[in-house]
């Protein structure tokens, strides 16, 4: 599973234990430039720099990074058929056949939708590999340790630290089920299989739901929230590596710019 990977790579990268203001500087910044760029050019940019700097940089696998960005990637090819797809008839009116690229009953294909179809997939991939730099550098706990800091996100971090560990209960109590299942034979059979299949969600949901019941009585018998999250200590801001962090993006920029 994606989401898995990426957390298992945010716990075992080179640059998981560096300050979250460090790594927010590059990736924040190399979002900016993503959603300003002017050309898709300054889209495929800030892709090559994310890539470099997770593999090269924070030595992730470059299998995972592929992998990683495929999820965001999928989703916004998926967005963007109906950019390049237009919807009414008149939308090809008084359009050179040149400029049509296919045609079916009321939709058809221009150069000029897919063009726009083609800007806004890059600027949204350049946006999600800014974001995924971030998330595969960066385990979870840290993230919610720094947003809690922040004045007034407090409880958007327990809230998150809540769901997260939740998550993850769950996924065990799952893959533990279904390993009894398997044991029992349960999966011998089609008829079987889907039977064991309706009471492992069944049973999954009964424990998600006690779960998230135990979960709120521990809360409502807790402290108000704003007490900092409990991540683990990471280590002090480093100028050495903000400055040449910010040189990176500014270079990414000035030369998405002229590009």
């Amino acid at each position: 599973m994606a989401g898995l990977s990426l957390d298992d790579t945010a716990w075992t990268n080179r640059w998981r234990h560096r300050s979250v203001a460090e790594k927010s500087v590059l990736s924040l910044g190399l979002l900016l430039v993503a959603v300003t760029a002017r050309t898709p050019v300054t889209g495929l940019l800030v892709v090559v720099v994310a890539t470099a700097v997770a593999c090269l940089g924070a030595r992730i696998p470059v299998g995972t990074w592929v992998r990683v960005l495929l999820a965001p990637a999928s989703f916004v090819l998926l967005g963007v058929v109906g950019i390049a797809v237009t919807l009414t008839p008149s939308s090809t009116a008084g359009s050179s056949a040149a400029e049509v690229w296919w045609t079916g009953g009321p939709f058809a294909v221009t150069a000029v939708s897919a063009a726009q179809a083609g800007e806004t997939a890059v600027r949204a991939i350049a946006g999600a590999s800014a974001v995924m730099l971030l998330a595969c550098t960066t385990p979870m706990p840290y993230l919610l340790g720094a947003l809690s800091r922040v004045p007034g996100f407090a409880t958007l971090a327990e809230i998150g630290g809540v769901v997260y560990r939740m998550l993850f209960g769950l996924l065990h109590a799952q893959a533990r089920v279904r390993e009894s299942q398997a044991a029992r034979l349960g999966f011998r059979t089609p008829s079987v299989a889907r039977r064991s299949i309706g009471l492992l969600a069944a049973t999954t949901l009964v424990r998600a739901w006690t779960g998230a019941r135990r979960l709120e009585e521990g809360l409502a018998g807790r402290a108000p929230a704003g007490v900092p999250f409990g991540a683990p200590a990471t280590d002090a801001l480093r100028w050495a590596f903000v400055v040449p962090a910010a040189v990176v993006v500014l270079a990414t920029g000035v030369v998405g710019w002229f590009a």
